[in-house]
């Protein structure tokens, strides 16, 4: 889940979380956020 959070963040996802390796939403950093821990919350 690591290689692919990190595949999927050049991407230029619309929301992108993964805990704990971080958020992202809108194009933001917004740091690891809970309930992600065991896949990768992808969305464009």
């Amino acid at each position: 889940m690591r290689q692919f959070y990190r595949e999927m963040s050049g991407t230029h996802p619309t929301e992108l979380f993964y805990d704990p390796m971080g958020g992202i939403k809108h194009g933001r950093n917004i740091g690891a956020i809970g309930g992600h821990g065991t896949h990768v919350h992808l969305a464009y």
